[in-house]
């Protein structure tokens, strides 16, 4: 990373534990919710509404989404 943008953003390099620390904490509580939306994924599919639908609401693929990161696709 600050071999590419060091010279623009000289603080990269002096900040550059700190950012490396900042990025790995949200990667580890990205992974974490992702983790939980799975779970809140299968209790929404397990539902009789779901699987006689074969398809999630738009709220819960909203919820899903929004709140735990999935893709709409």
């Amino acid at each position: 990373m600050s071999a590419v943008m060091g010279d623009a953003f000289p603080e990269i390099n002096k900040q550059q534990k700190h950012i490396q620390n900042v990025i790995k904490a949200e990667e580890t509580s990205f992974g974490l919710t992702l983790d939980r939306g799975l779970e809140i994924f299968e209790k929404m599919a397990a539902t009789a509404e779901t699987i006689s639908a074969k398809k999630l609401s738009g709220y819960n693929t909203f919820k899903l989404y929004d709140t735990y990161g999935f893709p709409l696709i």
